[in-house]
Formats: C-alpha cells, sequence, structure tokens
C-alpha cells in the first residue's frame, strides 16, 4: 500500500468528470481564427454516456450537459457539437447519419455529417439560468477501434457582462474502451460508521490496471487493487466522511495515453460533532432574557451547564443571564468517552439596557403578620403566628425577542409570590411571652407563550417565590428570663418557569445501527430479461451460517423462473450448499482465518518498489476482511422477463431488488466539484429514461426537494452544512419502481 502523508496525491486525469478528462480545455482548433476565444466558453459542458464505459463496436447515447455556474443569464445563439467522424481510433463513429436527438423546449437542431447545430426557436428557450440545459444524443454507432475521441463545442453566446455574441470552443474528451471491457458500479456497505469503523468495497470489472484511493482521515491511501473486489476499509475517521475513487486504466495497443475510468462512492461518518449552538440575543440586559439554541450530530448525550441540564440532540431553551453569570456551555459524548466535542457561549450583559414600559407584573398577595402578644402579669401574651404569602401563577402570549444589541423596546416580566406574613412579637410580663412563627412566601408559576406574529422586544425577567415572614421577637421579661423568638419561615419557590415557542421538535439522540447486508447488481439498473445478471452481497455475517433465498418463479415478484444456472461463491473457506433458490454458506470453524485467507499484508506491498509485472493485480486482495464481513456472489441469473420488485432475503432481512423493463438506463449522479468552501455552489448532472425524477437535499437551512426532468443540470448555491451535502435522486417508474443515485459534496472547513 502507498501512503501519501504529504497532502493529497496528484490529481488523477479521470477526476474532471464522469467520462471527459478536461471538459472545458481549450480546442485544439481554431487558434488562428482571431475571432474565437477558445480559452474558456460562458457555459459548461459535459458528456453522460451509456453505457458507461463506452464500448468500440457498440450503440451508445450521450447526453450533453449545459450548466450555468456563474451569476449571469447566457444568452445563446448556437451551440455547434462536431463528433469525429471516421474509422479511426480518434474518431467517434464510422457514419453519423443515423443519430436521433432529443432537445429542450424551444430547440432546434440541424446535422451535416458529425456536426450538430443547436439553435434556440425562441428567446426564452436562449436565455440559459442556473436550471441548465440538456441535449441527448441516441443511437450513435461507434466504430470499432478503441481510443480517446476529442468533441468539439462550439459555442456563440453573450452575457450582461460581455453582450457582444462571440464564438468560443471547448473541448470534451470521450475514451471508447476495447468491446469486452465492462465495469460495474463500486459500492460501499455500511453507507455509515461511527469514528473508527470501517466499510466492505465491491466492484467487479474487466481485467486492467485498477487502484482505489481513500482518506481515512490519518493520510491519504492510494492501493492497488485487483479487477474485482471485497476490499475492506478499516479505521476510517474523517469526520468529513470519506470518498472513495475507484480508478481505472486500460492501456491499447497503438494508443499513446491509456484510457481512463473511475468510480467512486461515500461513506459517512458518524463523527460526534456540534453543528451549532448559539444565544439570541446575543446582549441582554441585568436578569435578560435570551434563547439557547443547538444542533448537533451523532451524540448519545448532551449537556447544557451551568445545571448539568439534559437536553435533545436538537432543541432550545430560554434562560436568564443574572449579572456576574459565567458562560453557557454545551457538551456532546458518543458511545466511546473518547469521542467528545464542547463548545461556550457567553451572554454579555448591557446596564444600559432597562425597562422602556411597563411590560407584566404579578405579585401575590402578602401575608398578614401575627398580631403581637399584649402585656400581662404575670406571663405576657404570645405574639401571634403570621399568615402565609399567597401564591402567584401568571399565564401570557408574549412577543418575541428582539435579536438586536439595541432594543427599542424593553419590557419586565416580574412574577413573584407573596411575602409571607411576620410572626408576632411576645407580650411583656414578669415572665415574658413567645415570639409568634413567621409563615413561608408564596409559589410562583409563569407559563408564557411567543406569539411570532406581535413585534419583538426583549425582556428583564425576575420569577421568584416571595420572601418568608420572620419570627415574632419574644417580649420583655420583668423578672424571669427564658421566653423565646419565633421561626422564620422559608421563602417561596418557582413552581414553573416555561417558555413555548415555534422552534423544531427536539429530535433523538444518534445511533449508529450495526450494518446489515447491501446488495448490488450488474447490470444497473437490473432490466428485465437479462440473460446473465450478476449479484453481490455485502455484509457482517452474524453466526456460522448465513442464508439467502432468491425468489423463483415468472412473476412480478419473482427473479428467475430457473436457479440451475445460477453459480453461487463465498469468501475462501466458506461451504455453499444450494436448494433450488435457497443457498446456505457456511463459515469454517475460524471464520477469521477464512476471511482473511487470500489477503495480503497490505502495508508490506510497496507500490513505488515493487515491479508492476511482477504483482497480479487481479488476484490481489488488500486488507483482508474483518471477522464477519462477508461477500456472496451470484452469476449466471436469468432474470424472468416481468418487470417488478422482488425480495432477495438474507437471513430473514429483505433486500428489495427492481427488475426495470428493458431498455431503461439511468446514469450516475455526478456533482461538480465534490468539495466547496461553506456557501458555496456546485453544479449535479444526471439523465436517464423517461420517469419521474425528485432531487433532494439539505444546503444547511433545511430539507429541499424539488421535481427535475429525466436529463439535465441543476446549479446548488449556499451549501453550508457541514460536513457536507448528501444528494439523492430518486426515480420513479409507474408499478412502484424505484431507482436512486447518490452525491456527495463536501463543505471545506
Amino acid at each position: 500500500m502507498r501512503r501519501r502523508g504529504d497532502g493529497l496525491p496528484a490529481p488523477h486525469p479521470a477526476a474532471d468528470a464522469l467520462i471527459s478528462r478536461s471538459p472545458h480545455a481549450p480546442a485544439a482548433r481554431g487558434s488562428d481564427d482571431p475571432r474565437r476565444d477558445s480559452t474558456m466558453t460562458l457555459l459548461k459542458y459535459a458528456f453522460l454516456a451509456d453505457p458507461d464505459p463506452l464500448q468500440a463496436g457498440g450503440t451508445a447515447t450521450l447526453t450533453l450537459i449545459v450548466s450555468n455556474p456563474g451569476g449571469q443569464v447566457v444568452t445563446v445563439d448556437s451551440i455547434v457539437v462536431t463528433l469525429p467522424v471516421g474509422t479511426n481510433a480518434k474518431d467517434l463513429t464510422a457514419d453519423a447519419s443515423g443519430i436521433q436527438s432529443q432537445l429542450p423546449p424551444g430547440w432546434g437542431v440541424s446535422q451535416s455529417g458529425g456536426e450538430l447545430t443547436l439553435r434556440p426557436a425562441t428567446p426564452e428557450a436562449a436565455r440559459v439560468a442556473r436550471s441548465g440545459l440538456a441535449f441527448v444524443f441516441a443511437r450513435i454507432q461507434l466504430n470499432a477501434e478503441p481510443g480517446t475521441v476529442a468533441v468539439a463545442i462550439d459555442e456563440t453566446a453573450s452575457s450582461a457582462a460581455d453582450p457582444a455574441p462571440k464564438p468560443r470552443t471547448a473541448t470534451l474528451t470521450l475514451d471508447k474502451f476495447p468491446r469486452q471491457f465492462a465495469l460495474g458500479g463500486l459500492a460501499v456497505n455500511p453507507l455509515r460508521v461511527e469514528p473508527g469503523g470501517s466499510a466492505t468495497l465491491t466492484w467487479s470489472g474487466s481485467p486492467a490496471d485498477y487502484s482505489l484511493y481513500y482518506d481515512p482521515g490519518t493520510a491519504p491511501v492510494d492501493v492497488r487493487v485487483g479487477s474485482t473486489g471485497p476490499y475492506v476499509a478499516r479505521d476510517l475517521e474523517r469526520p468529513a466522511g470519506v470518498t472513495f475513487t475507484l480508478r481505472v486504466s486500460v492501456t491499447v495497443p497503438g494508443q499513446d495515453q491509456p484510457l481512463l475510468l473511475q468510480r467512486q462512492v461515500h461513506v459517512d461518518v458518524a463523527a460526534v460533532a456540534i453543528d451549532n449552538f448559539q444565544a439570541s440575543p446575543p446582549t441582554v440586559g441585568p436578569n435578560g432574557l435570551t434563547r439557547l439554541s443547538w444542533r448537533t450530530s451523532n451524540a448519545t448525550s448532551v449537556t447544557l451547564d451551568p445545571g448539568n441540564h439534559k437536553v435533545p440532540a436538537k432543541g432550545a431553551r430560554y434562560v436568564t443571564v443574572a449579572p456576574g453569570a459565567g458562560p453557557f456551555t454545551l457538551t456532546v459524548r458518543g458511545s466511546q468517552p473518547q469521542w467528545s466535542a464542547q463548545q461556550q457561549r457567553t451572554v454579555s450583559i448591557d446596564p444600559a439596557i432597562v425597562a422602556t414600559e411597563a411590560g407584566y407584573v404579578q405579585i401575590g398577595r402578602k401575608g398578614d403578620d401575627g398580631a403581637n402578644g399584649e402585656a400581662r402579669s404575670p406571663i405576657g401574651q404570645d405574639g401571634g403566628d403570621g399568615q402565609a404569602g399567597g401564591d402567584t401563577s401568571f399565564t401570557a402570549r408574549i412577543p418575541p425577542l428582539d435579536p438586536s444589541s439595541r432594543p427599542e423596546r424593553v419590557l419586565p416580566i416580574r412574577v413573584v409570590g407573596g411575602d409571607g406574613g411576620r410572626g408576632g412579637n411576645g407580650g411583656a410580663g414578669w415572665k415574658a411571652g413567645n415570639g409568634g412563627n413567621g409563615r413561608p412566601g408564596g409559589n410562583a408559576t409563569a407559563h408564557l407563550t411567543i406569539d411570532d406574529t406581535l413585534p419583538p422586544v426583549q425582556y428583564l425577567v425576575q420569577v421568584a417565590g416571595g420572601a418568608g415572614g420572620k419570627g415574632g421577637s419574644g417580649g420583655v421579661a420583668l423578672w424571669v428570663p427564658g421566653s423565646k423568638a419565633g421561626l422564620s419561615a422559608p421563602d417561596g419557590v418557582v413552581l414553573a418557569l416555561t417558555f413555548e415557542d415555534a422552534a423544531a421538535p427536539a429530535e433523538a439522540l444518534a445511533h449508529v445501527a450495526a450494518a446489515s447486508w447491501a446488495l448490488q447488481c450488474a447490470p444497473d439498473p437490473l432490466p428485465a430479461g437479462a440473460p446473465a445478471a450478476a449479484l453481490t452481497l455485502v455484509g457482517i455475517a452474524a453466526g456460522s451460517t448465513v442464508v439467502v433465498a432468491l425468489p423463483i418463479g415468472p412473476g412480478t415478484e419473482d427473479l428467475t423462473a430457473d436457479p440451475a444456472g445460477i453459480v453461487a461463491t463465498a469468501p475462501a473457506g466458506w461451504e455453499v450448499a444450494a436448494d433450488g433458490g435457497v443457498f446456505t454458506f457456511t463459515a469454517p470453524a475460524d471464520t477469521v482465518d477464512a476471511l482473511d485467507a487470500d489477503a495480503v499484508d497490505s502495508d508490506a506491498v510497496d507500490a513505488d518498489a515493487a515491479d508492476a509485472d511482477m504483482v497480479d493485480t487481479d488476484t490481489m486482495h488488500t486488507d483482508g476482511a474483518d471477522a464477519g464481513h462477508a461477500v456472496f456472489t451470484f452469476t449466471g441469473i436469468r432474470v424472468n422477463d416481468v418487470p417488478g420488485t422482488c425480495e432477495i432475503r438474507v437471513d430473514g432481512q429483505a433486500l428489495p431488488l427492481p427488475k426495470f423493463p428493458p431498455g431503461f438506463s439511468a446514469s450516475p449522479l455526478v456533482a461538480v466539484p465534490a468539495r466547496v468552501d461553506a456557501g458555496g455552489a456546485a453544479t449535479l448532472m444526471w439523465s436517464g429514461a423517461p420517469a419521474e425524477y425528485e432531487l433532494r437535499w439539505d444546503p444547511g437551512t433545511g430539507p429541499v426537494r424539488q421535481a427535475v426532468p429525466s436529463a439535465g443540470s441543476l446549479v446548488i448555491d449556499g451549501l453550508s452544512s457541514a460536513p457536507g451535502v448528501a444528494f439523492t435522486l430518486t426515480i420513479t417508474l409507474p408499478g412502484g419502481l424505484v431507482l436512486e443515485r447518490r452525491a456527495f459534496v463536501e463543505i471545506a472547513e
């Protein structure tokens, strides 16, 4: 394994786009035309390919994604796409006459050989905003020579900053792989781990040069792997999560440069974190009211001090700030002692913030004082006991808090129980009377509801119980001493002080569930009637046996009508028994040794020093699996002809597997760039067959759901939710068939 600790490795040539090495590089042609600006187009261009990878000699569909990540609307006169025509490796097709174009509304196309000229038919269509455009070119018959193709994009467009229409050129490169070359998706299980956890990656492809790059949080890892998985990545600690990139390089005889391809997948590391902790307003008057609010991630315990209050993972609390008060401290802890975080917020006190209006005042009735004893002979009269102070209860709807440091309106909230009555003094006598007992102060209760429809104010708060009455003094003894003073009573207490507002409900504390089984299929999506499909199961074996049941039959809820040709494989040392569609996998006595039997100590492989010719990448397994990690594969599955959703059962766990109509396809969801600064923007790109498409994400201000077309691009700005934003594209077909594509954009710290 090669570990690079001095920063990230050099960018991989295939990292710029899904299948485009450098989507905005200057064009090779046109440099002698002084009217042509080949340095940068106003719009951005990228291709999504079906199939992916493109196979020489096959039929392909290319979707040209046109995006506008800038802030200005771009007005397009024309976009000319030139597909090289010929039989050589650098040509795309030998005959472009059969290409079919699918265009956005309001656009037209004219074709001359491999040159497709796209023009808007209306002024509205010519204006390209941040929602972008998608042009689909279908039924392209690729020529038989593998190689790299340069596609010229000639754009004539203008913007407010550059109002004169000007020609500009970009070049997109496409790789045509050998007809027999194939690469499935990169899958990972689980998608979310606790800090220090592990994840199993699986993939399957044709022989080539494969490497896997990721940063677990300690140092970047760049390791050579074989054409098939699994690979277990351990000690994943990076707070932003870990993105795995599978890089594939295919050498074609006669070509100067290899053909390049990559796959990516992201694992969320459930790091314990305080996402937000704030006080509003940050400055108050003496005994002023502020609202503490917080949002945490992956915490099993959250406390708020002073007071060691147990609070929810997400919530708010109103507090009064007395002069001399220290900071408020929020502490979160995870399932292990070393996983914790803490933040403090100090609320300033400004003595100049004083009450400007009468506000809300309610004082309980004061208890009557006890009567003084009369002077008598020979024994003075005892003083009478006082009466208890009256309780007070106050309920009101009040305006919301003004968050400013210079509020125009400041109201007092003073809810105090009545003071307790004082005991009477004892009367004088030859033997004096005793003093009477004081009585307790009244209790206070306040229930206040924030009404957001009212103008905001600030508050000075006093909610307290009444003062307890003092005991009366003993009388004056004329002869015999020994009179006693009465007992003083305790103060009243605050029985309740509550504020209610429209804050979001509290969220439960986090729990990272143990990894379950995950399912990967090839092809993806799985078409009904596929003659030789493959399934891969990745997970953790809970015991010594794992039972997998494939539904057998000709119906919508069945996978295959005939299981006879299915070949099941398991980790080394496991035994496989098949009974129809039920497969029982039995681990050897020493599961760990069996899972690690084919493993190579990856730290012992010095990729920089090793002779590449001596490493068989197709049989090399790096990082042996942890105890219990298992990967089972099923090949040769003849999928029945009926679309629908079937269930694969693994030890009782049901894994839904949709079978899509033949010909249905959907590209990966691509996010560019994959890492942005807080508040930055990313462009999402996708392409698929007609269906219902919905994009979901949370930029940091709340969940967003947006219906989108089957092919297109969308610029999402204001991304601020650390450590990153996950995007999910949900594709729904008639009959309840659902497919999801995911992408992740990291927020730079």
